[in-house]
């Protein structure tokens, strides 16, 4: 069963993103503390990790720069998750922050887990 976190400080986005993947078959990781994210990373070995860039605390842009330079941490796939990061200059800041794919808000549950699938990350338990 593949691994996801979900980090989002939208905590109604967050629930309904995770029941989704939940009934998809994913072991979904919801993370609604930016300041977690380090630990929770380190204790659960996420697969992939789906990452809003605006939240209080850390910003998506900071909690990947520091999960890309983590060696135990750095191969993990990293989608953003965003409504305001929308322009080329953002897209190449993903890019350099680690970013394989991004995701824009307002988004349907089921965006996501098309980009979870490109990143070659569909085989779910049955």
């Amino acid at each position: 069963m593949k691994r996801v976190m979900i980090v989002d400080d939208d905590k109604d986005f967050l629930e309904e993103l995770t029941d989704v993947m939940d009934m998809c078959g994913y072991e979904v990781i919801p993370v609604s503390d930016s300041y977690d994210v380090i630990s929770q990373v380190l204790d659960k070995h996420p697969d992939i990790i789906i990452l809003d860039l605006l939240m209080n605390g850390f910003d998506g842009f900071e909690l990947a720069r520091r999960i890309k330079e983590v060696p135990e941490t750095n191969s993990i796939k990293l989608i953003a998750l965003t409504g305001y990061y929308t322009g080329a200059e953002d897209q190449v800041r993903m890019m350099k922050h680690g970013f394989s794919d991004c995701v824009f808000k307002p988004v349907h549950p089921l965006d996501v887990l098309s980009a979870i699938e490109l990143q070659g990350m569909g085989e779910r338990a049955k």
